[in-house]
C-alpha cells in the first residue's frame, strides 16, 4: 500500500469507453488536454468492473475528476466504495456523464447515498427526448453549449436534479424546445461538505463545444484550487514573456485566433476577464519608455 497524502493534484478517473460517437482513447486524451488546459493530470482508465479506481491510487490526488460520456457503459456504482472512502478526507470530487448520475441510483435519492450526502443530490427526473442543447452557468459559472457538429448536438437522457438543503446550482438546463418541465431547471450542482467541494453535473462533457468545456473545467479546477503554473503575460505559452505574446492576444481578440494557454495569464491587468484594456495594458508594458506596469496575476476562470 501507499501512504495517502491527498496532495498530488488532479486524477482523471476516465470511465468514457472507445467508439462512435467518441474518439478512440488518444482522440479522448487530446480532449482532455484541451479543456485542462496546462494543468497537469494522470489519467487512470476505468474500462470495466474487474478494474475500478482503487484507494492506492485515489489518495495520491487533491481533486479527482470522473468523467463518463459515452452512451452504454456505467461503473461508477463499482467505484462508491473507494469514491464513499475518499470523501471522508479533505478532498475535491468532480463528476459529469452521460447517464452517470440517473443509472447509478434511483430518485428520490435515499438520504443514506453518497450522491446524497456529498455532492447534493434529492433527486433526479430524466429527459428522454433529444432536447438538451446545453447549460446556462449560474453563480458565476460559465455557460456551455452542445457542439453543432456533434451527432448529439440536441442530446437526450440528461436529467434535472432536486437539491437537498445547502447545495448550490451552478447549472440550468436549456431546452431546446423549451419544455417547460425542463427548461431553466438544475442540472449541475456544488455542493460544500465538511471535507471538500463536490461538484456534480447531469450532462457528459465531450460533446459539447471545446471553447465551453475548457471553461467549466477551468472554473472547476479554480474552485478546487487546482491549476497550472504559468507566468503573468505568457500568453502563447513559450515561458517567455515578450513582444510575440502581445502578438498572439492581438490575434486571439480580432482575427479569431488560438486562445491564450491559460486563459487568466493574458488577464494582465487582473480584472478577471480578458478584453481589450488587457491589451492596452500590455502594449503600454511591452512598447512604452518607461514602460506601463508589469502583467499580474489573472483571475479568468
Amino acid at each position: 500500500g501507499y501512504a495517502g497524502t491527498f496532495d498530488g493534484g488532479v486524477l482523471l478517473a476516465d470511465e468514457t469507453a472507445d467508439g462512435p460517437p467518441l474518439p478512440n482513447q488518444a482522440g479522448q486524451v487530446a480532449f482532455f488536454d484541451a479543456i485542462f488546459g496546462g494543468t497537469p493530470y494522470a489519467i487512470e482508465l476505468i474500462d470495466s468492473r474487474d478494474e475500478p479506481l482503487d484507494k492506492n491510487s485515489a489518495g495520491q490526488y487533491s481533486s479527482v475528476f470522473w468523467i463518463d460520456d459515452d452512451l452504454s457503459l456505467r461503473f461508477i456504482s463499482d467505484n462508491e466504495p473507494t469514491l464513499d472512502w475518499y470523501t471522508d478526507f479533505n478532498a475535491h470530487v468532480f463528476i459529469a456523464g452521460m447517464r452517470t448520475i440517473t443509472q447509478w441510483v434511483t430518485s428520490p435519492v435515499p438520504t443514506s447515498h453518497l450522491l446524497y450526502r456529498e455532492f447534493g443530490v434529492q433527486g433526479h427526473y430524466e429527459n428522454s427526448a433529444w432536447d438538451f442543447v446545453g447549460a446556462v452557468g449560474a453563480n458565476g459559472w460559465p455557460s456551455v453549449q452542445t457542439d453543432p457538429s456533434s451527432p448529439l448536438d440536441e442530446m437526450p437522457f440528461i436529467p434535472r436534479f432536486d437539491l437537498r438543503s445547502g447545495a448550490e446550482i451552478i447549472y440550468t438546463y436549456d431546452s431546446f424546445t423549451d419544455d417547460p418541465t425542463f427548461e431553466g431547471q438544475p442540472c449541475g450542482l456544488l455542493y460544500n461538505s465538511a471535507h471538500g467541494k463536490r461538484i456534480v453535473l447531469g450532462f457528459p462533457l465531450s460533446y459539447l463545444t471545446e471553447s465551453s468545456a475548457r471553461a467549466l473545467i477551468q472554473r472547476a479546477l479554480s474552485e478546487f484550487g487546482e491549476g497550472p503554473e504559468y507566468t503573468p503575460g505568457d500568453v502563447d505559452g513559450s515561458d517567455q514573456v515578450d513582444v510575440a505574446d502581445v502578438v498572439y492576444l492581438v490575434n486571439y481578440m480580432f482575427h479569431l485566433g488560438e486562445p491564450p494557454v491559460v486563459m487568466s495569464a493574458a488577464d494582465v491587468d487582473g480584472s478577471c476577464r480578458v478584453d481589450v484594456a488587457d491589451l492596452v495594458y500590455f502594449v503600454k508594458y511591452s512598447f512604452f519608455d518607461p514602460p506601463g506596469p508589469a502583467p499580474v496575476t489573472g483571475c479568468v476562470y
